[in-house]
């Protein structure tokens, strides 16, 4: 499993995972113009492995200079199954023993991401209501779209 550990950070990040799948709509709808959508769109994935009781709200993510706004949510396991990658292998992501996982799914950043790629990004968001900060790079790894899982 591809992760990035950070080597020192004050936000309290022990580790990164970076997760991409290409979805496909069932239906191709048409546009106002009477134009097939494209069909498919990218759902991009990071997955924070923090410090119990290290409370980040994050807000928004900034990626090659340009901000989106993000949702995140704590996953109440120990462990988290991400996807399968082509091989059908399930790609399982585990907290160590006194940490917590957190998902950010980025909104609107359909662009599709290369496997095992090094991709740069910035997280903003408020911990003890104080604004933070937080810059790394993670590996990208590409998941199986759901229709073939």
């Amino acid at each position: 499993m591809l992760s990035f550990t950070p080597r020192c950070n004050s936000v309290g990040i022990k580790r990164v995972w970076l997760f991409s799948k290409q979805q496909f709509a069932g239906i191709v709808r048409l546009d106002e113009d009477g134009k097939k959508s494209k069909g498919h769109w990218h759902n991009h994935a990071i997955i924070l492995e923090l410090k119990e009781g290290n409370v980040i709200t994050w807000d928004s993510i900034v990626y090659q200079n340009k901000t989106y706004e993000i949702s995140s949510s704590i996953i109440k396991q120990p462990t988290f199954n991400a996807g399968k990658i082509s091989d059908d292998r399930s790609v399982v992501v585990a907290a160590k023993k006194n940490r917590y996982l957190v998902q950010v799914q980025i909104q609107n950043l359909d662009v599709p991401f290369e496997n095992n790629v090094e991709y740069e990004f910035t997280l903003y968001g408020t911990k003890n209501n104080e604004k933070v900060n937080y810059n790394f790079t993670s590996k990208n790894v590409n998941l199986m779209p759901d229709m073939y899982q």
